[in-house]
């Protein structure tokens, strides 16, 4: 099921540090990533393209372990398209 992207010039994260949205240790700084999440337009579909394409990182307020957890109770094969685009230099 492909689920389309987002549109991410609506994005609360827009213009963030990007490097927030992935940090190497998920600790109590994440919180005001969540809290860009909460007030987001998209959060919704951000979350629910990144259960179906993204691994890493804080997507929709989600953390990699909640979305594993949703794709796991769905039956949800991770697929990630952008590694497509890697392969091909």
């Amino acid at each position: 099921m492909a689920v389309e992207l987002p549109d991410f010039e609506r994005a609360n994260c827009l213009g963030a540090d990007p490097e927030a949205f992935f940090p190497k240790v998920f600790s109590s700084e994440t919180g005001a990533v969540l809290r860009i999440c909460e007030r987001c337009d998209i959060r919704a579909e951000c979350a629910e393209w990144a259960i179906h394409y993204e691994s890493d990182g804080i997507w929709g307020g989600l953390y990699p372990r909640d979305r594993l957890a949703i794709r796991r109770a769905r039956g949800i094969v991770l697929d990630q398209p952008h590694l497509a685009f890697v392969a091909r230099g």
